[in-house]
């Protein structure tokens, strides 16, 4: 089965930075016709590249931050079940199983205590040996400046118009402006007005959620300190896009330390030699480790679940 190819990373990033960009506009974009794309799009939610369209609490509306776990077992946990487990948290995102049998979890926080709440549900759960919590920056150049990793948003108080057209939202994010309004039970004009709002508030994030190894490729999850003495984080940044602009997705920063997290996917394990290799010899490289990634387990995280408890609430 072929591999993500360019064009449909392209789709991807841009969907992930407005899910409501319409088939005319994104064919605008990449000089190709609305039912090409159409049928990209069509393709990779068959494959499951795309998993979902979402709307989201803006990281601002939240006063968030994004956090990254490491969590070793000692091995006599079910995969499934434990990374559901550590989903049913209302904070985190996505749960990760590296090959090397440890876990990954990340998401959003508000303040310290939520996460020290957290890293005890964690130690609490049964087989966890040891749990490290990293506050994180989001930084990537490779995705829209409107994703979440980019932007923090804005903050806003919802009027009771625009919580009903939010109501209809959270059902399909992509909804037609004739179905919006019939949702809503106004006119399509009212309809259209309320949505952009909510647009030019910042206060949402209409994005998607995708699975980069859905047709095959090789996930990786990559530390990599740097040495501060001799580069900036953002020309860390800068010269993986310029070399790696296919493979490199995402990447955050520790707060703590400087180690980027970053994920890439390549096609198979040689490529992933190469790039351990490359970044091995980086002159701004201090260490580096790559780990072998299966599929992430996607859960609402704290933006959707707080903006379910705002529907709920009001």
């Amino acid at each position: 089965m072929p591999g993500l190819d360019k064009l449909d990373k392209a789709i991807i990033i841009e969907l992930e930075g407005n899910c409501r960009q319409s088939y005319k506009e994104l064919a605008t974009k990449f000089n190709l016709t609305a039912n090409a794309i159409k049928k990209r799009v069509g393709k990779l939610i068959e494959e499951g590249a795309i998993i979902d369209f979402r709307i989201e609490l803006s990281l601002a509306m939240l006063d968030a931050d994004f956090f990254w776990i490491d969590i070793t077992t000692d091995g006599s946990e079910h995969d499934v079940d434990f990374g559901d487990r550590i989903g049913q948290h209302r904070l985190v995102e996505a749960v990760n199983r590296l090959a090397d049998g440890s876990y990954t979890a990340w998401g959003e926080y508000s303040d310290a205590a939520e996460l020290a709440a957290l890293g005890r549900y964690i130690r609490e759960t049964d087989g966890v040996t040891q749990v490290k919590i990293h506050p994180a920056i989001g930084m990537c150049p490779t995705l829209s400046p409107l994703s979440k990793v980019n932007t923090k948003g804005r903050k806003t108080t919802f009027t009771s118009t625009q919580l009903q057209a939010l109501r209809c939202l959270t059902k399909d994010p992509r909804m037609q402006i004739k179905d919006l309004a019939k949702c809503m039970n106004s006119t399509a004009r009212r309809a259209r007005n309320v949505l952009t709002e909510l647009q030019n508030s910042k206060a949402i994030y209409f994005t998607l959620r995708w699975d980069r190894s859905a047709f095959g490729d090789i996930e990786l999850e990559i530390r990599l300190q740097v040495d501060e003495s001799k580069t900036e984080p953002l020309a860390v940044l800068e010269w993986l896009k310029n070399r790696y602009a296919f493979q490199y997705w995402t990447s955050y920063l520790f707060a703590e330390e400087p180690i980027f997290h970053i994920t890439m996917v390549v096609s198979d394990l040689r490529e992933g030699q190469q790039l351990r290799r490359a970044l091995k010899q980086a002159p701004f490289t201090k260490e580096v480790d790559v780990f072998v990634s299966y599929p992430f387990r996607r859960f609402p995280g704290l933006g959707l679940n707080r903006l379910s408890e705002l529907l709920e609430e009001t």
